[in-house]
């Protein structure tokens, strides 16, 4: 009896120390591979192991480390023996910068960029430019000590649009201080050849994209409101680029963009927005989703001096519907205090409700929508579809005097079942006086600046995992129609 229970005590052991062992080979070839990840990071020092996950054919790998404080995302590919991404960031608020002096060049923190970002991905990269990032203190400084760098993966050579890889070094020792990027999917499948040559690709843009006038405000380095007029490349503003295989105009995710149809007159009943009270409009709006007015409750009423629209006294009202089964209404109304005319009024409507389903799944049904739901909504407007694998986006802009004003839109969402989900209401009835005068440049001016850098041919990766050649501007910016002058949208701060 002794003797079988010993057995049964021996076969158990083996039992659990096969298991362990098979266990802990696993365990073990794991921390291998985050070994090996340290020593394909080695710009990243003084980092520890706080946490790695494994999926399928990747692990995942966080690091981290205080004083200064580090943190680093690594996704490694266990098929390919290679790093898919990485999102390393180091704190350098701490540091005293006044007192260092700069050791690299930007020639050479160039260099050293391109030659980190090789040997980390196997892949080769372009320099795309510098950019600026207010989260760090010199980007206030004459010579930042900073140097922040964008490159794009390439292809055969040919940079990908949508896969940017962002490195910063510090000039004051060459330490990488942030990269954060990845690698494509290796599925992709990308187009040999482009069927446009670029003096084709350039007759097409001469011809399709012609320059639009736009109105909006903004903020400038004084936090002042502006307003501006400016060119934009055409008058659908998603255009992002020509096919190089086709020809068609395609927007930034690869999708054919349709030709903008002819304005839309919404003629509304006999007075506009600004001749309501703002009690009727929240009633008007509420009847249109079938809320009852008495749910709906008001949760700012005062009185803001200098409102942002005239920079004078405003009344300004928020009124809030709120019920998850059935859709969610927030409503803002301001009102000039000496006119008593409604200046502004804006809407978001979420519909959760299955029930209360609206069904548009054409051009001229979301015009119907409008017309027939939106009384109070005067003026013409420019239709810019956006078509995407799950939604479809339909943005009526207010256009005056050839002039699209995008501060005054209806955005209507709809699903891939055609139900709509979302609307967007922008309106303002004050405008500032543009003081336009004569412009200074021509719709043709204007395209000539916008031509002038020239076309570039490139790849797009689509939703479908396709590798799409296109041919876009070398540069993207708009022109200020009084001086010429090139504007990048990332250094205009935009009024929403």
């Amino acid at each position: 009896m002794v003797k079988k229970f010993l057995f049964v005590l021996i076969f158990i052991f083996l039992i659990f120390l096969n298991i362990y062992r098979a266990y802990g080979a696993i365990e073990n070839n794991e921390i291998d591979f985050v070994k090996l990840i340290e020593k394909k990071v080695s710009f990243a020092k003084d980092l520890k192991l706080k946490n790695y996950i494994k999926e399928d054919n990747e692990i995942k790998v966080e690091f981290e480390w205080n004083k200064p404080y580090k943190n680093m995302f690594v996704t490694y590919d266990l098929n390919e023996d290679k790093i898919k991404c990485v999102d390393y960031y180091v704190d350098t608020f701490i540091k005293n910068k006044s007192n260092n002096k700069r050791l690299m060049t930007k020639d050479l923190a160039l260099e050293k960029s391109k030659m980190l970002l090789k040997e980390l991905f196997k892949s080769d990269f372009i320099f795309e430019n510098d950019i600026q990032d207010s989260n760090y203190i010199d980007y206030y400084l004459d010579e930042p000590d900073i140097y922040k760098f964008s490159f794009k993966y390439t292809h055969k050579g040919i940079p990908v649009e949508n896969n940017t890889v962002y490195i910063y070094i510090d000039s004051n020792n060459g330490d990488v201080v942030k990269l954060k990027g990845y690698v494509p999917d290796d599925k992709i499948i990308y187009e040999d050849k482009e069927k446009l040559n670029l003096q084709e690709a350039i007759e097409i843009y001469k011809k399709t994209f012609i320059p639009q006038l736009i109105y909006f405000r903004y903020y400038n380095n004084e936090e002042k409101s502006n307003d501006l007029l400016a060119y934009i490349p055409n008058v659908n503003f998603l255009a992002y680029g020509i096919d190089a295989i086709t020809g068609n105009i395609i927007d930034s995710k690869g999708y054919n963009l349709n030709e903008v149809k002819s304005e839309y007159d919404f003629k509304g009943d006999s007075k506009g927005i600004e001749e309501y009270k703002s009690i009727e409009l929240v009633k008007e709006i509420a009847s249109n989703f079938n809320i009852d007015f008495k749910e709906i409750k008001m949760l700012q009423n005062e009185q803001i001096k200098d409102y942002y629209l005239t920079d004078n006294s405003s009344l300004v009202y928020n009124w809030n519907y709120t019920k998850l089964n059935d859709g969610i209404l927030n409503i803002n109304i301001a009102v000039d205090f000496f006119t008593n005319k409604v200046i502004h009024l804006g809407f978001t409507y979420w519909n959760y409700n299955n029930k209360n389903k609206i069904n548009i799944s054409t051009e001229k049904i979301a015009e119907e929508y409008i017309k027939s739901h939106f009384r109070f909504l005067k003026g013409n407007f420019i239709l810019q579809k956006y078509n995407s694998e799950n939604e479809t986006v339909y943005i009526f802009y207010e256009k005056n005097n050839e002039i699209l004003n995008i501060e005054n839109y209806i955005s209507l969402v709809v699903d891939n079942k055609f139900n709509l989900k979302n609307i967007n209401f922008n309106f303002n009835t004050y405008v500032h006086k543009q003081n336009t005068g004569k412009l200074l440049l021509t719709k043709g001016e204007a395209l000539d600046i916008f031509l002038k850098d020239g076309l570039k041919l490139s790849y797009l990766i689509t939703d479908k995992k396709l590798g799409k050649l296109i041919y876009i501007p070398k540069s993207e910016y708009i022109v200020n129609s009084k001086t010429g002058e090139k504007l990048y949208f990332e250094s205009l701060k935009i009024l929403d």
